[in-house]
C-alpha cells in the first residue's frame, strides 16, 4: 500500500510541523533539562535516555512523538514551542511511528527519547525513539494510567496523605 510505505519513509526522519494541542494524546513530560551556565561540552553529547510512561489523556491513534522545547531566560521571560502555547516558527518536531496503532483512555505508553550529537554537523542532533514495553517500564508515582499497579500505587498514597 503506498500510504504504509510513505509512513515508513516519513518515519525516517522527523518532520518540523504545528501540532495542535488537541491532537496531544497524553500530558507532556520533560525528556532533558539543561542549565546552559553549567552544561559541560561532554554532557551534551547525548541529552535524554531515561525511560519515560505516558497515560493516555484521551482515546485516538497514537502515530507519533511531539518533541519542543522552552527556554527560560535570567530575567525570567520564557521562550516555548510548545503546541500549547502560541505558535512560533520554530513549530514542534515529530518523530512518526512507521504505523500507528490505537490507544484507549489512560492507556500507558512507554518509551525513551534520546539525542545524540551527529559527527559530521556539529549543531545537529540524531533523535532516537525506542518503544518500549510499560509493563516493564517504571512509571512515575503516582502513575494515571490503568495497569493495576498503578492504580493500587495512587489509592496507598491518597490512603497515606489522609492518615
Amino acid at each position: 500500500c503506498i500510504g504504509t510505505r510513505l509512513r515508513q519513509l516519513k518515519s525516517i526522519k522527523p518532520e518540523i510541523m504545528t501540532i495542535q494541542k488537541e491532537d496531544l494524546l497524553s500530558e507532556e513530560k520533560m525528556f532533558a533539562w539543561l542549565d546552559l551556565r553549567l552544561v559541560t561540552v561532554s554532557e551534551l553529547i547525548t541529552i535524554g535516555g531515561q525511560d519515560l510512561v505516558f497515560a493516555c489523556k484521551n482515546p485516538g491513534k497514537f502515530q507519533g512523538v511531539c518533541v519542543w522545547f522552552d527556554v527560560e531566560f535570567p530575567d525570567n521571560s520564557e521562550l516555548t514551542t510548545s503546541p500549547y502555547a502560541e505558535e512560533t516558527h520554530w513549530k514542534q518536531t515529530v518523530i512518526i511511528m512507521p504505523e500507528g496503532h490505537e490507544v484507549e483512555k489512560d492507556e500507558p505508553i512507554a518509551l525513551k527519547v534520546t539525542a545524540r550529537k551527529d559527527n559530521q554537523r556539529p549543531r545537529w542532533y540524531n533523535l532516537e525513539l525506542q518503544i518500549l514495553d510499560p509493563e516493564e517500564t517504571e512509571h512515575d508515582m503516582p502513575c494515571d494510567c490503568y495497569m493495576t499497579k498503578c492504580i493500587v500505587a495512587k489509592e496507598f498514597l491518597k490512603t497515606s496523605e489522609a492518615t
